[in-house]
């Protein structure tokens, strides 16, 4: 037979909570609409819980984004942020970055900043601009030029075009 890559697998039927991570790849296929489902965020929320209480942290980080951004279900920016900083701590550096973006929509611009140091040390582009631009204008941080500026020089060497600008 042929192996097919692990993107390519198509995705399981059901959801076995014995196997978290069959529930967490029938959450993607509902979450991407891979394997010819249709999206469908409302069931992708209720897979990735599932996974993410039997403790796959990649779940709980997908299930705190749909959280955050309200989709298949209301927003719950609080739960999003615990559920974040669960996978952040387990070293998950997205969920570190999408920490940061959670504590920066909830107005707590000090929190914002400590995620995006967390993540921009773990090789996170975009945390690394995030980070700079709250070291440029004193959000969350001292205001400091020069590490705002080595900072945008980090994201631009990590590969985050906006922070390559002039």
């Amino acid at each position: 037979g042929i192996l097919l890559k692990r993107e390519q697998r198509p995705p399981p039927v059901r959801c076995d909570p014995e196997s978290p991570k069959t529930c967490h790849r029938l959450a993607l296929a509902y979450d991407r609409g891979d394997g010819g489902r249709p999206t469908d965020p409302r069931r992708a929320r209720q897979l990735y819980e599932v996974a993410c209480d039997h403790g796959l942290v990649a779940s709980c980080s997908n299930l705190a984004r749909l959280l955050l951004y309200g989709r298949g279900g209301p927003a719950d920016p609080i739960r999003a942020g615990r559920l974040f900083a669960r996978a952040c701590e387990a070293g998950l550096a997205t969920a570190c970055m999408n920490l940061g973006v959670t504590y920066a929509r909830l107005g707590d611009e000090s929190k914002a900043a400590r995620a995006y140091d967390l993540a921009c040390r773990a090789r996170q582009a975009r945390a690394c601009h995030y980070l700079a631009q709250r070291y440029e204008r004193g959000r969350g941080v001292p205001q400091d030029p020069e590490r705002a500026h080595a900072l945008y020089v980090r994201a631009c060497w990590l590969g985050y075009g906006p922070a390559c600008g002039p």
